[in-house]
């Protein structure tokens, strides 16, 4: 989850938010996201352990609108917040 933060602060320009624990930093990247359009593209997650994975889905089930999300993950299924957040095959 950490990683997914600092490489959305490093690709937007935002580099000093790094440095800042886990809680605020996944709220400066809300507000970034929400500022203006930004399109993050998750690879390989079927290679994270499960506890990091939940991590991950339930911020990426919160990024606000206008920025989306495309994950690109075979025949792996996870549920987040009670919904199906992907299942390709």
């Amino acid at each position: 989850m950490e990683q997914l933060l600092d490489t959305i602060f490093d690709v937007l320009g935002f580099q000093e938010y790094k440095e800042y624990e886990i809680l605020l930093k996944t709220q400066f990247a809300n507000s970034l996201l929400e500022i203006g359009k930004t399109l993050i593209i998750l690879d390989n997650l079927e290679t994270i352990k499960q506890d990091y994975l939940l991590k991950i889905w339930e911020f990426v089930n919160q990024i606000p609108a206008p920025s989306k999300v495309i994950d690109n993950v075979k025949n792996f299924s996870h549920f987040a917040s009670g919904r199906l957040v992907l299942c390709l095959q």
